[in-house]
């Protein structure tokens, strides 16, 4: 995050960014289509700085920003219609609401996969432990306190996001 003291004009940035779920820029540029730059231009502008403002701020040319940014929006617009065609070739998404029991899911699951003739390629065990692991920050006990979504692929194969 970047603080802006409105008084002297002048800007001071924290070593991390964080922005999901407690996680760092370098950690989310992992598994991301943007590069730390691109964050944290995109985070800025997201905060009302202008260009001129970001430019000072990371010490590079305000036409460095702008490129920068062009490519940042345009990798989005890529990923999100990634995302779009994912979704039309997966036959079911199941949406896992807040106050679900962690127990109650692999139910849902295999009942979606019935119904579609897919077979799902795991047990209730294994699809509890995946959900375990990949959702422990949306899990209280069994309980489920924050949405997410379970997707069966027509190869049975089931994502957790």
């Amino acid at each position: 995050m970047v603080k802006r003291n409105r008084k002297k004009r002048s800007f001071v940035i924290r070593p991390t960014i964080e922005i999901l779920e407690g996680h760092t820029l370098e950690e989310l540029t992992k598994k991301s289509f943007l590069t730390p730059s691109q964050i944290q231009v995109l985070q800025l502008r997201s905060e009302g700085y202008i260009q001129n403002e970001i430019a000072k701020i990371m010490n590079i040319s305000r036409s460095n920003i702008s490129i920068t940014e062009k490519r940042a929006r345009h990798n989005l617009e890529k990923a999100m219609n990634t995302i779009r065609i994912f979704e039309m070739i997966a036959p079911i998404i199941v949406k896992i609401g807040k106050g679900t029991d962690l127990f109650d899911i692999p139910k849902l699951v295999f009942d979606n996969a019935d119904k579609a003739g897919i077979i799902v390629e795991y047990n209730a065990i294994q699809l509890t432990d995946m959900i375990r692991e990949k959702m422990w920050r949306k899990l209280r006990g069994r309980e489920i306190v924050e949405e997410f979504t379970i997707t069966i692929l027509r190869t049975g194969r089931v994502v957790v996001e």
